[in-house]
């Protein structure tokens, strides 16, 4: 109530003193001594216009809307808003093109009945399939909402596509994820080895514990993580898709756009083949009605050599990594461990740059200067070095400008899933698990593009969201259009319409976005606006800065000499003096540290990225599964991976069972065999390559002997763990 108060009482503070004032896609201003709220209500212009064209004798006839508005202002909040939900525009009201279309409109009454056939054979049932109900909601949502009905547990909603003249009258479910994976029971865990040389892999329904969320697929009445008997089966799923399928003409597989959505689409294929009429794959590359419209219109046949290549993924992932984590249990004799290909070779990096840290241990002396957040960091061996640096900094440093250039510095390209998972991870202080569910759920809710992507390519309707956004704000000017990458499906990271603001957005649709989706999402926006921006110029200025018998050199950008991107995306620049001076810091502390800091999580994804290990889709994965077996800590201010004492006896025992997952070699060697798949290498030869390795960590395991697996943060790094 006190928020609510002060809120209004600021509203009618900025009103009084101008007149008018917005607030997102709302206008409050004065009117006779009152204070008044203007909201375009959007939703019920759609709703009447929509009455102007129906559905008559089997014939679509033409309507027309024709929008009166007093309030130019207004007018533009309207369109905003309305182009928030689909893609709207409107032409100056012109008297000739009005008779026109008047007479248009006519001829489509006149012509009801003829041809009625021809219409009616452009009404298609589809079912859509996705892989999440916020997903499945948010299609609805861009094409107008609709109903929706319950099929069981599972929420069906309904809604009308237009795809060049053939209307979808679509019914969108969620999968829910995977509704198959590899058994456990059965074979090597879940594959079975004959003696042919043959290799089948062995799947089943995939099952949820509705208490933990823990997936299985043991053939089991409780979860085998906390005992609960609420566990939700995936042939529920399948059961429903079946009876939806029965009522369709076609079937749209529309899973996530990468490797893994292609083995969810074939898992559905499989299961729905005999019950639907047709079925075919679409990707959705962003939840808007564009991105909606151009996967229907560009409907293909699930794609066999991605499947069978994450189904290779995923026997290795049960051959090496089940074969590793076994020989793990039992040497740490914990059920909490487990490795893999990649990462072990994450693991064992941590530990490579820990003993960098540890060799490089000494003392930090960081001193604060009067220019702004300016730091620097200087390093000492001993404790009394540092001390006598920290003393005579105290006493003054003297700054002393030695050159000056002027430099065009260039925006960088929009997010990669690494570039974000790095960039988001360290700005916003969370871990990667965290920030991948942040640009899952933007993605499902429709605000960004889909987010597991190696590419810095943008679509020219991404431009056009650039270009829109840039005239809003008098920058259009500045607006210098690039794709960055030519050709392939895949896009970056960018926002889905022009609005840097989403919160009343948000507000306005139902969507729960907390502070963590809103700053995601601004760094997103100005990132990708920027892109599409001049380059700036700056000037950078190099000084010598000294005291005592010390001297260090830096150069920092002083001031933006020429605005461009920088006037979305700021550059930090530093106010420092034109003329030698001496100034007193404004602190100066003494720390242990290291000269080779401790690896940060944004450090990791690069490396993953540079050694070709992992893929977008993995990368926080691989992070995270060895923070939850116990493997490392992450500091929550730094992100730093600190290994704990468990991590190196792991370590030891992998080099002595199967030392090549210690480096990125094996994954490399996989990931050759995985593109030549079906191309060079067939799919029975490619297997063999994971159940050669699982034979070899299972001879090497038989004299692996048991230890008592205490876990412990190593020794020196206590105070990095915050």
């Amino acid at each position: 109530t006190r928020l609510r108060g002060f809120v209004l009482s600021e509203a009618r503070v900025a009103v009084g003193r101008g007149g008018r004032l917005v607030l997102g896609n709302v206008l409050v201003r004065s009117s006779g001594g009152s204070t008044v709220v203007d909201i375009p209500d959007v939703y019920t212009y759609i709703q009447a216009s929509g009455r102007t064209s129906r559905l008559l004798g089997g014939r679509m006839t033409l309507g027309i809307s024709v929008l009166l508005y007093e309030d130019r202002e207004l007018y533009e909040l309207f369109l905003k808003r309305l182009k928030s939900v689909f893609e709207a525009s409107f032409e100056e009201l012109d008297l000739g093109r009005l008779a026109e279309a008047l007479e248009e409109a006519s001829r489509s009454r006149e012509e009801v009945g003829r041809g009625s056939e021809e219409v009616v054979s452009r009404i298609v049932p589809a079912l859509i399939v996705v892989e999440s109900p916020t997903k499945a909601r948010t299609i609805a949502r861009v094409f107008g909402g609709g109903g929706r009905r319950y099929v069981g547990d599972t929420v069906a909603y309904e809604t009308v596509i237009p795809v060049d003249g053939v209307f979808y009258v679509a019914t969108v479910v969620p999968s829910l994820g995977h509704v198959f994976d590899l058994a456990v029971d059965t074979g090597k865990h879940g594959v079975r080895l004959h003696r042919d040389g043959t290799v089948e892999p062995v799947y089943t329904t995939l099952k949820r514990c509705r208490e933990c969320g823990h997936q299985f697929t043991d053939e089991a009445g409780s979860c085998p993580r906390c005992g609960s008997t609420r566990v939700y089966d995936s042939s529920k799923t399948v059961s429903v898709l079946r009876k939806l399928a029965r009522e369709a003409s076609i079937v749209v597989l529309a899973t996530d756009a990468d490797e893994e959505g292609e083995k969810i689409a074939y898992d559905l294929l499989v299961a729905l083949k005999p019950f639907a009429k047709e079925v075919k794959r679409a990707e959705i590359r962003e939840i808007t009605r564009t991105g909606v419209i151009a996967a229907l219109r560009s409907m293909r046949n699930v794609d066999l050599r991605l499947v069978r290549q994450q189904v290779l993924r995923r026997v290795d992932d049960r051959l090496v990594g089940f074969g590793i984590s076994g020989v793990l249990k039992e040497y740490l004799r914990t059920r909490n461990a487990g490795g893999g290909r990649v990462q072990t070779p994450v693991l064992s990096w941590v530990l490579e740059r820990y003993s960098e840290y540890v060799a490089g241990r000494g003392y930090l002396v960081r001193v604060e200067l009067p220019y702004g957040d300016l730091a620097i960091r200087l390093y000492a061996r001993s404790r009394e070095e540092a001390e006598s640096l920290a003393k005579a900094l105290q006493e003054g440093v003297a700054v002393n400008p030695l050159s000056e250039e002027v430099v065009t510095v260039n925006p960088k390209p929009p997010y990669t899933t690494d570039s974000a998972l790095e960039e988001l991870s360290r700005e916003l202080k969370l871990p990667p698990g965290e920030v991948m569910r942040v640009l899952q759920e933007l993605y499902e809710t429709g605000f960004i593009t889909y987010h597991r992507t190696p590419s810095t390519r943008v679509s020219s309707y991404g431009i056009e969201v650039a270009r829109i956004y840039l005239s809003s704000v008098g920058l259009a000017h500045l607006l210098v259009p690039r794709h960055w990458e030519e050709g392939g499906a895949h896009e970056a990271i960018r926002p889905t319409r022009p609005l840097e603001d989403i919160e009343a957005e948000a507000l306005h649709l139902g969507v729960l976005l907390t502070r963590k989706h809103v700053s995601a999402y601004r760094m997103i926006f100005r990132r990708f606006v920027a892109s599409q921006m001049a380059p700036s110029k700056a000037l950078f200025r190099s000084y010598s800065i000294k005291a005592g018998g010390f001297e260090h050199v830096v150069k920092l950008p002083v001031a933006v000499v020429e605005e461009g991107f920088t006037k979305v995306l700021p550059l930090r620049t530093y106010s420092m003096p034109a003329k030698a001076e001496v100034v007193a810091p404004r602190s100066v502390k003494v720390y242990r540290g290291s000269l080779r800091p401790l690896p940060t999580v944004s450090d990791a994804v690069r490396m993953m990225r540079e050694v070709g290990i992992g893929r977008p889709s993995t990368y926080a994965k691989a992070i995270e599964n060895n923070r939850r077996h116990g493997y490392i800590v992450i500091s929550k201010y730094r992100q730093s991976l600190i290994p704990t004492r468990r991590a190196f006896e792991v370590v030891k025992v992998v080099k002595a069972v199967a030392p090549e997952l210690l480096t990125p070699h094996y994954t490399a060697r996989l990931m050759r065999i995985l593109e030549e798949v079906d191309a060079g290498v067939p799919y029975e030869v490619a297997v063999l390559l994971p159940v050669a390795s699982y034979i070899e960590i299972e001879l090497a395991g038989l004299g692996v002997k048991s230890s008592n697996g205490n876990v412990g943060v190593a020794e020196g790094v206590e105070d990095e763990v915050h």
